[in-house]
């Protein structure tokens, strides 16, 4: 089960790994509360009082985020929170069907109330592709995270983390199994309060390494009709979003372009568009839209140079596996799950936090690699991917996990 199909990293990875596990025959099927793609085993409801009680549940939701995003910003790198507390009958529904165990995703934004959690009678895994399912309200940690660890006191709760805390420490009682795509964030789950009884293991999320694989650059960039080096830059989130720090990106050019010798170079962007932020840009750029298309998607990976990956927390990033396993080399800060991804002067650099300025130096190291060095980054790119991302490994470790939770008494 996952908020939506094919739209947000996360809910992109459960039904990328939901095709996965089709090719191996398991009888499976994806629960959304928003269906985008054409799937038939990907279900929601088409009843009018569901999408009514949906489009009500959503406009509580944003006006509740927007309240708390005012009081919190300054704790919270990641504003967004989820309650899940409006009613949703998604029990009744999955303890009918013939399944043996169901595996949540992404299920903030009210996808599923912790009510109806508490009320689904089969086995659960639970993939944890932030740190909501074993904190409070908070979708990433806050600076005070202690509070939700083992041995911690939580007594420095507001009123509304408080309830919803011990409302997770009842619904999610009896859920043992949790999977988590980053060593980070299996660390994390580890000394919760709420999964320290919990089996944890760590799987990556799943690529389609046919689609997403090295191509020929000077076909790539001709496609896009790039005639310079290419900065690439890609977030669905905000540009104002804090933990993604897009901040962090027009620092990075606009000293390119104070050193008056990246001429030859431009800045790409693609996902979300605010013009008032870009505008703060000095640098040559261009912004291509939202790329729904998997092809053109891993088409412009393979037309770029370099890939920005500035995020200030952050779990296993779609957008930097998809753009390793395309033999792009990624910069990135040393924070959450980025170690699971950019090994050092191998397929990328992981800089200290937040030096902007060594970051900005292994950038330029980038763009100034001869061709034997880039062939040499390509290679082990896609050769990791293939080894630890790609859908039929991901999917036949899922496989194997699911197997051993139905199996247990």
């Amino acid at each position: 089960m996952s908020y939506n199909d094919i739209q947000g990293g996360a809910n992109i990875a459960s039904f990328r790994l939901f095709k996965a596990l089709n090719k191996y025959k398991l009888n499976t099927k994806l629960y959304c509360c928003n269906k985008k793609s054409k799937k038939n085993k990907v279900v929601t409801s088409e009843n009018l009082s569901f999408k009514i009680f949906k489009l009500v549940k959503a406009k509580a939701h944003n006006t509740i985020n927007r309240f708390y995003k005012y009081f919190s910003s300054k704790e919270n790198l990641n504003p967004m929170i989820s309650l899940n507390i409006f009613p949703s009958n998604w029990s009744n529904r999955i303890n009918k069907d013939n399944y043996d165990l169901v595996n949540f995703h992404w299920i903030g934004n009210e996808t599923i109330s912790l009510n109806d959690i508490g009320r689904i009678k089969k086995k659960i895994v639970f993939t944890l592709h932030d740190c909501w399912a074993f904190q409070s309200v908070e979708h990433y940690p806050t600076k005070n995270i202690n509070k939700y660890l083992i041995n911690k006191k939580n007594n420095n709760l507001n009123l509304i983390q408080n309830i919803i805390f011990q409302k997770k420490l009842e619904a999610f009682r009896n859920i043992k199994h949790v999977i988590a795509p980053s060593n980070w964030i299996a660390n994390l789950a580890r000394r919760s309060k709420i999964f320290k009884n919990s089996k944890i293991e760590v799987i990556p999320n799943p690529l389609n390494t046919k689609i997403y694989k090295p191509l020929n650059k000077k076909v790539c960039k001709k496609i896009f009709n790039f005639k310079k080096k290419i900065i690439l830059f890609g977030s669905a989130a905000p540009l104002d979003n804090p933990a993604k720090n897009f901040k962090c990106v027009i620092n990075i050019v606009n000293n390119l372009k104070k050193l008056n010798k990246f001429k030859n170079c431009q800045l790409v962007i693609y996902g979300a568009y605010d013009k008032k932020i870009l505008n703060k840009i000095k640098f040559n750029y261009k912004h291509v839209g939202f790329i729904n298309n998997e092809k053109k998607l891993a088409k412009l990976y393979n037309a770029a140079d370099v890939f920005l990956q500035p995020s200030k927390i952050d779990n296993l990033p779609q957008t930097a596996i998809e753009s390793i396993a395309c033999g792009t080399p990624v910069v990135s800060f040393n924070i959450g799950g980025m170690k699971d991804i950019v090994d050092t002067n191998k397929n990328g650099y992981l800089v200290k936090p937040f030096n902007e300025k060594e970051y900005l130096n292994k950038v330029i190291k980038l763009l100034n690699l001869n061709n034997e060095k880039k062939k040499k980054i390509k290679k082990y790119c896609y050769s990791k991917a293939l080894k630890l991302w790609s859908s039929k490994v991901v999917g036949l470790k899922y496989k194997n996990f699911y197997e051993k939770v139905i199996d247990e008494n």
